[in-house]
């Protein structure tokens, strides 16, 4: 059963109290997991923590976690879990559910759809979780580098994405698990040639809410050959469509190939000129 959101609220805790130990300000975590046995594992084992987190003598006595029940594919409409926790969090993390959801459309997908009506229900939900007017973000922790359907996604006003350092996110599970494979079958044959093994990679993604998308009402992902207008610009460096194509008319190289290319360079950017 995972320890991660104890860890993290641990680690937050540690941070603050190293930075200055006088900072008034608490974190609220809440882990949240569509199995009932899973919620009542993770309260057993971590009853002891949470009370020492309401001690009135302790430091971090304003400090909150704890478990909620949280079906986030299921409609709105016949769920009061998202009605509960809608519009609260300035911060969703995702280690796997995404992950999860596109590999099961990946394997029942019948369709020509590029997104499935379950990623569409994931990232909706998610939209409603989280807290308008501050830029909330949802974060994604991921081994793909690349997820169409957050680039896509017209919920969030920019995307960037960043390769972390495996020691930062737990070698042990997460590159360690990718690299490791049976090394031969059941004939004894090789499966894998060492030499030919190449290192795993996890990528950190932070979206960020639009917050002038409604879910339900609006279309959920942008077209591949939407047009842009020549002002929008780079949440990250600040250019604009037209100074990104250099002045260039989009119709010399079709409207799809430069909406393709803007948007990867608004999801790649990293700030500095072009």
């Amino acid at each position: 059963v995972s320890q991660l959101s104890r860890s993290l609220l641990e680690h937050a805790i540690n941070m603050r109290e190293r930075s200055d130990p006088r900072i008034n300000s608490f974190y609220s975590f809440v882990a949240t997991d569509v199995s009932s046995v899973c919620l009542e594992r993770n309260l057993a084992r971590d009853a002891d923590f949470i009370s020492a987190l309401k001690a009135t003598n302790s430091s971090s006595a304003g400090d909150l976690l704890s478990y909620e029940a949280l079906d986030v594919v299921k409609e709105a409409t016949v769920t009061g879990d998202l009605k509960r926790l809608g519009g609260k969090f300035d911060v969703c993390l995702d280690k796997g559910t995404l992950d999860t959801f596109l590999f099961r459309s990946k394997r029942t997908k019948k369709g020509t759809s590029p997104h499935p009506p379950l990623l569409i229900s994931l990232l909706d939900n998610v939209h409603r979780i989280l807290r308008h007017g501050c830029n909330a973000k949802y974060i994604i922790v991921s081994p793909r580098s690349k997820i169409k359907s957050i680039r896509d996604f017209r919920g969030f006003s920019s995307v960037r994405r960043r390769l972390l350092n495996s020691g930062l996110v737990g070698e042990l599970f997460i590159i360690e698990s990718n690299k490791k494979k049976q090394s031969s079958n059941l004939y004894g044959k090789d499966l894998v040639d060492e030499s030919k093994k190449t290192d795993s990679h996890v990528y950190l993604y932070e979206c960020t809410i639009n917050d002038y998308y409604k879910p339900g009402v609006d279309k959920p992902f942008r077209d591949a050959g939407s047009l842009v207008a020549d002002d929008s610009f780079c949440m990250n460096c600040g250019v604009t469509f037209l100074e990104f194509r250099g002045n260039v008319d989009i119709c010399n190289q079709g409207e799809v190939c430069w909406a393709r290319r803007w948007r990867g360079h608004c999801i790649h950017c990293r700030g500095g000129a072009l």
